[in-house]
């Protein structure tokens, strides 16, 4: 089934099920009025759609992100569906699609309709809860601040709340590329990093509101996968003090993800895209008020006609220094250490082999090493044992794990080992989503998805002690056989190991 196909299914199957409501159990009222959601299976409700800023469409194009009006309780919000992804391209990666030519489905690929008007979330709840004030889990997508949707199927939260029984799940959009990250010297300081000051205003809307879907508005745990996890760790330190959540989870990524781009090429894209409209201008307040009357579609094709593109080329827009929501590495290094971050417990780890999905594959189908180990320790894996050991030295509930299964169904490439973003599949239980009627999970990996989920689970419930009490993992110790390694030799359980065989490379890297 084509990726199109596939994800019409998926959303009429959201539809049929609204003949299933239940008006009690699915309708919650929210600041902006009430929202009527619908009943997914006998164990979940869903509310998709929620807007919760104003859509940031006309002379809101590159403005901070606007809370949603209200529109009162009369009727309620149909909260039955995805709302748009936000505007967007594609990489193309080698692991999962066949060619570069996107003829074969891939996971990550949006199939639903894009537009500006995308700042909505979703919400996820246990119908069969035990009781009021459940954890809450706030996931953030990942795919290099330029890619990503809610509404992708292998994103669906649905069986980790069946699973769980117990925890809220909330998932959100927020801009990207061109759209979340303009950076163009004519906007004021303040408002830079749009995308990121998106993911702030969803978690202040989901403190404010999730009291009514039956979550605790104070046990909201962050987490995300590559960019999600670089906007889960931004919340650590751009608001020490009111970070309004209560643990972290980073999978594939840091803070230092988010400020790889420096101040001299960080409008690159912005001055690429306008000279491409007939914008480009040295009077750069004419250039943005130029482009914010250029249609969104046609910004679109600007920055990239391709269904799949290069790895990395074009950059799409990303986050740049602005020391308000993004700093620079030597300044996040420098605040790690003084301890000037959000002192919350926190769940970190990679991908063994996390570059080997990130421009490493050669076109033979095999790994270049040598790039792929670089990009792994670089990237992910000092970065992961810097935050890990400096946040335990101010003695902070740490625990880091290493992703080890490169999982049959999930990695068709007989040199690949498990890359980056290979675990999603995992957590959220939705490799049979990947490629319907291609892919289907042996029974060994479902074993391994459940697994994970409970990991993940023991966390969010007891952020400060869940993974030693249930799980018997010690806190995070850089010179003890603490590493927690997952699935070594697609085993559908986890290993204590020593982190200090992989983190000696990190030594001799500046």
């Amino acid at each position: 089934m084509k990726g199109s196909q596939h994800f019409l299914l998926y959303s009429s199957l959201f539809a049929t099920s609204l003949a299933y409501l239940n008006s009690h159990d699915l309708l919650a009222k929210t600041k902006q009025g009430q929202v009527r959601g619908f009943k997914v299976n006998d164990d979940v409700n869903a509310f998709l759609g929620i807007p919760f800023a104003e859509p940031p469409v006309g002379p809101l194009r590159w403005q901070p992100p606007q809370p949603a009006k209200q529109w009162g309780d009369e009727q309620a919000f149909n909260a039955s569906k995805f709302g748009d992804s936000c505007y967007q391209f594609h990489y193309y990666y080698g692991i999962l699609s066949s060619d570069a030519n996107g003829s074969t489905n891939d996971p990550v690929l949006v199939q639903n309709n894009q537009s500006e008007d995308c700042l909505t979330l979703n919400v996820f709840v246990p119908r069969n809860r035990p009781a009021k004030n459940l954890p809450v889990f706030f996931w953030s997508y990942g795919g290099g601040f330029v890619e990503g949707s809610t509404a992708l199927p292998v994103y669906n939260p649905t069986n980790f709340v069946e699973e769980t029984k117990d925890i809220i799940v909330v998932t959100s959009n927020y801009r990207i590329g061109l759209w979340g990250f303009p950076n163009s010297p004519a906007l004021p300081i303040t408002g830079q990093n749009l995308g990121i000051r998106d993911v702030r205003l969803a978690l202040e809307w989901v403190r404010e509101n999730i009291a009514s879907f039956g979550g605790n508005p104070d046990h909201i745990v962050m987490g995300g996968e590559s960019a999600g996890a670089a906007n889960t760790d931004v919340v650590t330190f751009a608001y020490p003090e009111d970070p309004i959540i209560k643990a972290a989870i980073l999978s594939s990524g840091t803070v230092q993800i988010a400020s790889i781009i420096g101040d001299d090429e960080a409008d690159n894209e912005f001055v690429r895209v306008a000279t491409s409209v007939g914008c480009a201008d040295s009077d750069r307040k004419k250039e943005l008020a130029c482009m914010v009357q250029v249609d969104g579609l046609k910004l679109k094709h600007a920055v990239s006609n391709l269904t799949f593109n290069p790895f990395g080329a074009p950059s799409g827009g990303t986050p740049m220094v602005d020391n308000v929501t993004v700093f620079s590495i030597e300044e996040y290094i420098n605040k790690t250490i003084a301890g000037d971050f959000a002192h919350i417990p926190t769940f970190i780890g990679i991908q063994d082999k996390e570059g080997d999905s990130l421009g490493a594959i050669t076109p033979d189908g095999q790994v270049n090493r040598t790039a792929s180990d670089e990009t792994t320790n670089i990237m992910f894996n000092c970065p992961a044992s810097l935050q890990a050991s400096v946040r335990r030295g101010f003695n902070i509930p740490v625990w880091r794990y290493r992703f080890m299964g490169a999982f049959p169904s999930v990695t068709p490439l007989s040199d690949v080992g498990a890359y980056h973003g290979e675990d999603i599949f995992f957590l959220w239980n939705t490799i049979n989503e990947i490629a319907p009627g291609l892919i289907t999970a042996q029974p060994f990996e479902v074993e391994a998805a459940k697994y994970l989920q409970k990991a993940y689970a023991d966390f969010i419930r007891d952020p400060e002690s869940g993974l030693e009490k249930k799980r018997h993992w010690p806190k995070y110790n850089q010179n003890a056989t603490t590493l927690i390694q997952f699935f070594p030799n697609q085993s559908a359980n986890a290993v204590l190991g020593d982190p200090r065989p992989f983190d000696e490379v990190c030594l001799t890297l500046s």
